[in-house]
């Protein structure tokens, strides 16, 4: 038996030794061997086969970059090749090859040596021109109330020590407005006093649009037909207005009142026009612009030019009359097209016309009907303030009655009161916004040490009181005095 076991194992032996002949082909490398087989038999076997035919996945590129790639790759091939020296050395520093992104820095037209940049462009927004045309509204009012916007915000921010509340600056705002525009009606009152009360109403620019009518019946004026075909009804807006300023309030106050009482009332009419109507006008114009119906000075506009469109119809002339009787078709043509062009233009058109009219006779009206310098022109109108009305004067005659002295001495306080008319406005705009910061302003800390912003204000504010009152209180005390010199003369 132990023979045997000795002759098997022998020949295993034997027969590996006869498989492993090399060196180097020992067990382990043939056990590796054994391993590949049964991995390749594995990967084999999970390879599906493709009964439908289904194109297989492949690398996905852009248009664009591959095409871009393609070229490159030509034109690199086209290109002489360029030795490029290594980034490394100190002498490619001061080269213009280089290896990390080989990039010509001395070419300045080249981007991206330079800033990083996107090359999609967004597309520009489309603005409407009613946008355009609010904008330029807006931009105006800001503009011509930027002067007291910026004064209004440096005060505030003064006097509380740069802490102020939003509401803060809106009463300052409003405080300082009122003031600028006291002090600014009074020139706009001498021009428009100028063309009430001391230009004769012939030479005064007619506005009625019935005479706009007429003209144009004269040789070489038929150019009005047309322009009163697209606008008779915008011209209805400024010549109605016209009429109420220049022809009908002057005729009342001329009849009864005497000069000084009617500056007066020219003054406070200016006043309020800037510190009430101008935001009205403002928002009007924007209403137009953007063709909203919730104003209701615009709608009234509208309902206008409506009403007086078909009152026109039936108040035509003779030779409208023998039109529609000679082609009643083409006068009804012609009328609907006129009544679509008519409500399109005559509210935007009349609103403007207004504007300009307002603007034109608030600041050149003295300009353009003067008949020398500007100081001459109000040194006229000072004086026609100095004409008493008929009424007046039959009403304050010579006699000792109560009701003529007491007429007298009005008419003296009145005389005061018109030579210290801004001084007298600027004393009650004072004292009325006194009580509103005293309950309105915030009680942050102030540029007084130990006093809050309400407090400095309320300070300065009584200052300013006591500089204009004293001003006024010298002029009444002349006044006093050249009254009691003409009594004892």
């Amino acid at each position: 038996m132990a023979s045997s076991e000795n002759k098997v194992n022998k020949s295993k032996k034997e027969t590996f030794s006869n498989i492993n002949i090399d060196n180097d082909h020992n067990f382990q490398t043939a056990n590796m061997e054994h391993k590949m087989k049964k991995i390749k038999k594995k990967s084999k076997s999970k390879i599906k086969n493709n009964f439908k035919n289904i194109e297989t996945f492949d690398t996905l590129y852009n248009e664009d970059t591959h095409k871009k790639k393609h070229t490159s790759e030509e034109d690199e091939k086209e290109k002489p090749s360029k030795e490029v020296e290594n980034f490394d050395t100190l002498s490619s520093i001061f080269t213009n090859k280089v290896v990390e992104g080989a990039a010509n820095l001395d070419d300045k037209e080249n981007r991206d040596n330079w800033e990083g940049h996107d090359n999609v462009k967004d597309e520009e927004k489309k603005i409407d021109w009613r946008d355009k045309g609010v904008k330029f509204v807006e931009d105006v009012y800001d503009n011509l109330t930027f002067v007291n916007r910026k004064l209004s915000k440096e005060i505030t921010y003064a006097l509380s020590n740069n802490n102020p509340t939003e509401k803060d600056e809106e009463l300052m705002g409003d405080y300082l407005s009122t003031l600028f525009i006291a002090v600014v009606s009074l020139p706009i009152t001498f021009n428009w006093y100028y063309v009430m009360y001391c230009v004769p109403k012939e030479k005064l620019f007619n506005m009625s649009v019935q005479d706009f009518k007429e003209k144009s019946k004269e040789p070489g004026f038929e150019i009005l037909k047309l322009i009163l075909f697209l606008f008779e009804f915008a011209f209805f807006f400024p010549s109605a207005l016209n009429y109420l300023i220049i022809d009908f309030f002057p005729a009342i106050t001329g009849k009864y009142l005497n000069g000084k009482i009617n500056f007066m009332l020219v003054f406070f009419a200016v006043f309020y026009g800037l510190k009430k109507l101008s935001v009205h006008l403002k928002n009007m114009l924007i209403a137009i612009i953007k063709d909203s119906s919730n104003n209701f000075i615009v709608n009234i506009m509208f309902a206008t030019v409506f009403i007086n469109f078909f009152v026109s119809l039936f108040s035509m002339d003779f030779e409208e009359m023998f039109s529609f009787f000679s082609s009643p078709i083409f006068f009804i043509v012609k009328n609907i097209v006129r009544f679509i062009l008519v409500i399109i233009i005559s509210v935007p058109v009349g609103a403007l016309l207004i504007f300009l009219y307002l603007i034109i006779y608030s600041l050149f009206a003295t300009l353009i009907y003067g008949k020398g310098s500007i100081a001459k022109s109000f040194m006229d109108v000072n004086s026609h303030t100095e004409t008493s009305s008929p009424y007046l004067s039959n009403m304050s005659c010579d006699d000792d009655s109560f009701f003529s002295i007491l007429i007298r001495n009005l008419l003296k306080i009145v005389g005061f009161m018109k030579k210290h008319l801004v001084l007298i406005v600027v004393i009650f705009i004072i004292v009325r916004y006194t009580f509103i910061f005293r309950t309105e302003l915030s009680n942050t800390e102030g540029i007084v040490p130990g006093m809050s912003f309400r407090d400095s204000f309320m300070f300065f504010n009584l200052l300013l009181f006591v500089t204009v009152g004293t001003w006024m209180y010298i002029g009444f005390m002349k006044q006093v005095d050249d009254a009691m010199k003409s009594k004892d003369a």
